[in-house]
């Protein structure tokens, strides 16, 4: 039987449309305003049928689209054209063969869709621990960290691994691991390296290791160069005793951005007064604050709470543009700028319903049963955190992938709405094990 004719001017039209929506995919996952359900059925779902285009294209496809964007095209079309790619008969193979003499982005892309992939098998991925080129370990590493599938026994050498990408790799990977790992923890949390030591905080969290928390306190008090990442998991654990260690932390120019985003997680209200005065400073910090504060007091900023847009800014010479500068704006970018007046008097009419004693989230005291609620209700871009602390507290219950498609993690939320929190409210020091 002859084969079907194919109609590549209208696969090659996939093949653009998905990699644009792929890069605007990414970015809607960090949004400041899209809910899950917004981004499954937007850009998401258009981004899948785009792929699907190209997997009906078949194999013929390979040579003559998908592995010239591997090796040549933009990483979201990298991306897109290896998400279809391993969808095909022997996709793995050849998205193997590609990623080997890959560099930089289309690298990172292509590692990301194999983790995005549900057709690979578990024992593909596990395969792919043994390969000779490092980066292919990392993103098997790092598609079964996404799965959530034991890495096996090779996970151990691989946390001891000198390489750093390969030791944060196996540090996402092993919290879903059943071999011995606490002591390989614990000595990453000591290395050099930022990337290893963030990967060694929060597999250490998800794994109810004490000694995690910790060293977040250790890298803050020492404003050491991962102690953003720490800051944020520090406020996850809602102590009243670290609260004036982020308010100092706030008063540190180098850690002012990352102590103000804690400082909304941490949910105390002795904050409050510091993230109004953040609101008088440069716009970036006063969204920051602005966001904190809605975070904690569950007061908008919205409305009459929004400053005035400033009048836009004479575009600049040719001659003075830096050409290689990412112009893509940052999600924070897209958060309201608070007119801090307006939020003081605000404030003021509420302050009397909250209590310095107790922990907020949204305007509430905070249960489990309510950072449940905000997960499934907050934008994107404040997703991964809420999810960490909603496994920490579940003790590994409830796992929702917030770097995965969002109707995949819609899907997971659905199936775990009966997870159960045994540590309820209390501060991670009481949680976790010494």
């Amino acid at each position: 039987m002859a084969e079907r004719p194919v109609l590549w001017d209208v696969v090659e039209e996939h093949l653009d449309e998905a990699g644009f929506l792929w890069e605007r995919w990414e970015r809607a996952l960090l949004s400041p305003s899209l809910r899950a359900r917004q981004v499954a059925d937007g850009d998401e779902a258009r981004l899948l049928a785009h792929v699907d285009g190209l997997v009906v294209a078949g194999p013929r496809a390979i040579d003559r689209l998908l592995e010239p964007a591997l090796r040549q095209g933009e990483p979201g079309a990298a991306a897109a054209a290896a998400h279809a790619l391993l969808e095909l008969p022997g996709g793995l193979a050849r998205w193997r063969a590609v990623h080997a003499g890959g560099a930089g982005a289309r690298r990172h892309s292509m590692a990301r869709a194999l983790a995005l992939s549900r057709r690979p098998s578990e024992p593909e991925l596990t395969a792919l621990l043994s390969d000779g080129h490092p980066w292919a370990v990392v993103a098997g590493l790092e598609a079964l960290a996404l799965r959530r599938i034991d890495a096996g026994p090779s996970l151990s050498g691989l946390l001891a691994s000198r390489d750093p990408a390969l030791a944060a790799a196996a540090l996402h990977a092993a919290p879903w691991s059943n071999q011995p790992v606490r002591a390989l923890i614990e000595r990453a949390l000591e290395r050099p390296e930022a990337a290893v030591r963030e990967a060694a905080l929060e597999a250490g969290l998800r794994l109810g290791f004490g000694t995690a928390l910790t060293a977040c306190r250790r890298l803050v008090e020492g404003q050491e160069p991962v102690a953003d990442r720490a800051l944020a998991l520090l406020a996850l654990g809602g102590d009243a005793d670290d609260e004036p260690l982020l308010l100092r932390a706030a008063a540190v120019s180098s850690l002012r951005a990352p102590a103000l985003v804690a400082l909304g997680y941490a949910g105390r209200v002795g904050a409050v007064e510091v993230l109004l005065g953040a609101m008088e400073e440069e716009p970036r910090e006063a969204r920051l604050a602005g966001e904190a504060f809605t975070a904690i007091t569950g007061i908008p900023i919205a409305g009459e709470l929004v400053a005035e847009a400033e009048p836009a800014s004479e575009p600049s010479s040719l001659e003075a543009d830096d050409l290689d500068a990412d112009l893509a704006p940052t999600p924070e970018a897209e958060l309201p700028v608070p007119e801090p007046h307006a939020v003081a008097r605000a404030w003021s009419a509420r302050t009397k319903a909250f209590d310095s004693a107790r922990r907020y989230l949204l305007g509430s005291p905070f249960t489990a049963e309510g950072l449940l609620r905000a997960f499934a209700e907050s934008p994107m871009r404040r997703r991964a955190l809420l999810a960490l602390e909603l496994a920490v507290r579940s003790g590994g219950g409830y796992a929702v992938e917030p770097r995965d498609f969002a109707f995949q993690q819609l899907r997971s939320a659905q199936r775990q709405e009966r997870t159960t929190f045994p540590g309820g409210s209390l501060p991670f020091s009481r949680l976790l094990r010494s």
